[in-house]
């Protein structure tokens, strides 16, 4: 009985050992299978992405450069730069009237221009017997008697018995006349007589002044000083009138000129501020930039369409005229025919297939130009744009929507946004400056000889003539080419660094294949090892079951 315990005790821990020893085999080939099949999964993800990185390596563009120039000297001659510019018939100032803008003869519509020209002549009566130039004359005369009257001019007391005037130190006749006052619609008196503009000045000086300005009155007082002791150096003597003049100039010498021109320029300056402030406060101007930016909105939506059409048609049959000249010679004149009239069929079934796009392009465009022309607007209420800066901030202005736009283009990867947007910009900026050639490009125009009636001849609806459109158009073309080319480098330089980021991806990618690979390679090699010693196994187990057969039959 202890024999047979003994046994099956001994046969239990066999067993037990050999489930051990079994069951680490198990673990370790699973390891070493998971292994396997993690080292194979990776490598063929690490080969993938290779082939990716591959693929993405930017491709040199050189040998589409000439196509690129041609296809962006037509947008650009169709575009904002070119045509359209014409179209929407730019002028010094802009489209709306500024204060700013009118004081310097400018305006922006006819009609402002004229009702200037009908204001009336000036009344006197109309600014001297106002009720509040009645009022304040007889508060100065009060003011005088008490003795507290200052000559703004000279900064002396007036007495009581000094003859004295209530000056405009900014003149009613100046007011009146006043372009911006009657372009805001103030009555001159309203402006004229305030505390700031009238004050008390002795009686000779306020006469002699009449409606100068400051500078002008003290200008021609040094002038004439000069100018008479000229006339007694060389003749000896004054005439009587002369002394006349010569005592009323000595009056003048007692002017404080510093205070006199200060006083002068903030009374002006406080009524320039009025008349700004009744005019931007009034709905006039911004009734009349809703108008021309709607009319200059129609304009541009109508061309952009137009626009589209032409530019589709000189693409086409550009192509068209490549193949006529390669193929001269060799075609028919049916033939010629047939294959203009293929092409035209097919410019046609292109633009009908794009028609929602151009539509909504024409609408977009429309928008752009009534906000070109706000912008335009306000910078002339501090600032006169000539003409051709007109055209150059409304053509800036669509280039930095299209730049803007293309910051939030969701189909454009987030990573290169800003650079395709300061691509937009700069392809802009140079058009705007080269925009600036087009005078004198037009200038080189009219002096070619036997051009000079054509190129005169004006456009219909238009100030403009066909010399400076066709100006304005090489103009922007020739900005065209020279932003092609600039994107052109900058795509190359964004190229170049784009090429030696994945080469050093690549670098690394291949590294982590040649690890793999390796991995691989010592799993063969074991895979081998353990074959030839399975084989060497079995070999031996043959060998010594021969032997034990050959010791049996002995």
């Amino acid at each position: 009985m202890a024999m047979q315990m003994t046994r099956s005790d001994f046969m239990r821990d066999d067993y037990e050992s050999m489930a051990s020893e079994l069951e680490v085999e198990v673990q370790t080939l699973t390891k070493e299978q998971s292994l396997r099949i993690e080292i194979d999964s990776e490598l063929e993800s690490a080969l993938k992405e290779l082939e990716s990185l591959q693929s993405q390596l930017p491709k040199e563009q050189m040998n589409a450069l000439f196509e690129q120039c041609q296809k962006n000297a037509i947008d650009a001659v169709v575009g904002h730069f070119g045509l359209a510019a014409v179209v929407l018939n730019s002028k010094d100032g802009g489209n709306v009237n500024t204060t700013h803008n009118v004081r310097k003869g400018i305006y922006a519509s006819e009609a402002e221009k004229q009702r200037y020209e009908n204001r009336g002549e000036y009344d006197s009566g109309h600014y001297h017997t106002d009720k509040d130039y009645i009022a304040i004359k007889k508060e100065q005369g009060e003011i005088k008697k008490q003795g507290k009257s200052i000559d703004y001019m000279t900064g002396k007391k007036i007495k009581l018995n000094d003859s004295a005037d209530l000056d405009h130190m900014v003149s009613a006749k100046t007011i009146h006349d006043d372009r911006a006052r009657v372009l805001a619609q103030i009555d001159g008196a309203k402006l004229a007589n305030t505390q700031d503009n009238l004050t008390l000045t002795d009686s000779t000086l306020n006469r002699s002044k009449k409606t100068k300005t400051a500078e002008q009155f003290l200008a021609r007082r040094d002038e004439r000083i000069t100018e008479l002791k000229q006339a007694e150096q060389k003749r000896g003597y004054l005439t009587q009138s002369e002394l006349n003049e010569q005592r009323k100039l000595k009056k003048q010498k007692e002017i404080n000129d510093e205070e006199f021109k200060k006083a002068y320029n903030e009374s002006k300056e406080n009524i320039d501020k009025e008349v700004d402030r009744a005019y931007y406060e009034s709905a006039k101007p911004y009734k009349e930039a809703l108008m021309t930016g709607a009319q200059d909105a129609g304009k541009m939506a109508i061309y952009t369409a137009i626009g589209e059409i032409l530019k589709e048609f000189i693409i086409g049959m550009s192509d068209e005229l490549k193949t006529l000249f390669k193929e001269f010679g060799n075609e028919s004149l049916g033939d010629i025919f047939k294959r203009f009239a293929k092409r035209l069929k097919q410019i046609w079934a292109n633009l009908r297939a794009r028609w929602k796009d151009i539509i909504a392009g024409s609408f977009e465009a429309g928008i752009v130009a009534f906000f070109g022309n706000l912008v335009v607007f306000v910078i002339n209420i501090f600032f006169t744009t000539l003409k051709r800066i007109v055209r150059i901030i409304r053509a800036g202005f669509t280039s930095l929507y299209q730049a803007v736009k293309k910051l939030f283009d969701k189909n454009t990867p987030e990573n290169e946004r800003l650079f395709e947007a300061s691509k937009i910009f700069v392809a802009g900026l140079i058009s705007a400056v080269t925009m600036l050639s087009g005078e004198y490009i037009t200038k080189w125009l009219y002096a070619i000889p036997g051009l000079n009636v054509l190129l005169g001849i004006p456009l219909p609806f238009l100030d403009e003539t066909i010399g400076d459109a066709l100006g304005l158009c090489i103009s922007a073309a020739l900005g065209a080419v020279l932003s092609t080319i600039a994107i052109y480098y900058m795509d190359k330089w964004a190229n170049d660094k784009k090429i030696a980021g994945f080469q050093i991806q690549m670098m690394t990618k291949s590294g982590e294949i040649v690890q793999y690979k390796l991995m691989q390679t010592w799993f063969v090699l074991q895979d081998g090892y353990d074959a030839v010693l399975a084989g060497a196994e079995r070999t031996m187990g043959s060998i010594d079951q021969l032997r034990n057969t050959i010791n049996k039959y002995k």
